[in-house]
């Protein structure tokens, strides 16, 4: 698993950081192994332990950042904000016992040798492959070690790097979310590369050259609507196909090797809950970090009623739905036909966080009544609709213990 440790200002200028990137001091990733039967960490890789820079030659990591691939840069992320690394996601290679982590803030993907001990992983030699804790390979941006120039620039502000599992179309390759931003480029796209890796899980990288390939096998791009700037992943499904999780807006599709799309899903849930079918999607309210796709067979369903149950999504607004209606929950309107003002008494059996809020025939809020925290019992609101055009309108109470709506009538 991914955690991060905090260094002090001192310390963070001691490693070499530039004195003005840290007003506050720094945060750095570590990775943790644990035995889940016992709860005990046996295993720790901190990228502390690999840093380089050649701002000041006073301090003990100081050296020729371009000599060093295998050392991460402490001075490469040029914003003065304590979280430089960010890294986002972790994958496991059980025949090379390696590891691919995704540190968002150097926009690459980096391998790390799993098999060291933790002792090991704290220094340059020892593992399987004899450089400790150091980085085997990375991908994805060669200007954070000075190397190559804009042409090599693949990943930006990538997530959910990892390799594609044995038996699927493109195994052995590795595949991210390269979700853009920051000018670089304001659209997303789904990479897929071949490592230069020989069957032992040696990485070949030429003197004063970068690490490889120079081309992508194949990617997923669509039009400039494509654009998740944060969160997002992906996933090579066993047809060969590839599910794609568009993050920030809540968008989930399958698409084929040639771009086109065979499966799509938005999700119905935003902060507050469920939404109603129909129902606006505020912008950035239904956010997925992630999805993954399961086979029927999958183990962890062992065990588990997989019945299709109901909907995720409420009822379109203005049809009532039997199954919202709890004991203990009531919503009550008057009058019906209101020019100016409306009253809704709710009655609630437990204490619990409620919104009520009106729209119009289409399904568009037109007005929030209220979305806080209510104590049980009886609660009497009054609404002003003197905004409103005559017409036909509906309100709908959301707790935790259902929905329930209301028809209204505006006349002027």
């Amino acid at each position: 698993m991914i955690a991060y440790e905090t260094w002090t200002k001192e310390e963070a200028i001691e490693a070499g950081r530039r004195p003005y990137l840290v007003p506050e001091g720094l945060k750095t990733e570590y990775l943790v192994e644990v035995d889940t039967a016992t709860g005990e960490i046996v295993w720790e890789w901190h990228s502390w332990d690999h840093l380089v820079q050649d701002f000041d030659s006073t301090k003990r990591n100081y050296g020729v950042v371009r000599d060093h691939p295998e050392l991460i840069d402490i001075n490469y992320y040029p914003y003065d904000n304590r979280d430089i690394m960010h890294l986002n996601s972790v994958d496991y290679n059980a025949e090379f016992d390696q590891l691919l982590v995704s540190p968002r803030e150097y926009q690459e993907a980096w391998v790390i040798d799993h098999s060291t001990t933790t002792e090991e992983a704290r220094g340059h030699s020892g593992g399987r492959y004899g450089q400790g804790g150091d980085l085997l390979y990375r991908w994805g941006n060669p200007s954070a070690y000075r190397r190559g120039d804009t042409a090599y620039h693949r990943l930006v502000y990538q997530h959910d790097p990892q390799w594609i599992p044995d038996s699927l179309q493109g195994a052995g390759r590795m595949l991210a979310f390269s979700n853009g931003g920051d000018r670089l480029r304001e659209w997303s796209s789904v990479d897929e590369w071949e490592p230069p890796v020989d069957s032992l899980g040696f990485y070949s990288l030429g003197p004063d050259s970068v690490f490889g390939p120079d081309t992508i096998t194949w990617w997923f791009r669509d039009t400039l609507d494509f654009y998740s700037v944060r969160i997002s992943g992906c996933q090579r499904l066993p047809n060969g196909n590839t599910l794609v999780c568009e993050g920030m807006s809540g968008e989930m599709f399958e698409v084929t090797p040639d771009s086109e799309l065979v499966w799509y899903y938005i999700s119905p849930v935003c902060s507050s809950g469920p939404m109603h079918q129909g129902e606006t999607i505020p912008h950035w309210g239904n956010t997925v970090f992630r999805c993954y796709r399961y086979s029927p067979g999958f183990s962890g369903f062992a065990g588990h009623n997989l019945e299709p149950g109901d909907p995720i999504e409420l009822p379109p607004l203005g049809i009532s739905s039997g199954r919202f209606q709890e004991p203990g929950l009531s919503l009550a309107v008057r009058p019906r036909v209101l020019t100016r003002e409306a009253w809704f008494d709710i009655e609630l059996a437990e204490t619990q966080r409620a919104r009520l809020a009106v729209y119009d025939a289409a399904g568009c809020r037109v007005a929030s009544v209220f979305d806080r925290q209510l104590d049980i019992g009886r609660h009497t609101f009054l609404w002003r609709a003197r905004a409103l055009a005559a017409g036909s309108y509906f309100c709908a109470l959301t707790t935790e213990s259902g929905t329930l709506t209301r028809s209204i009538l505006v006349t002027r």
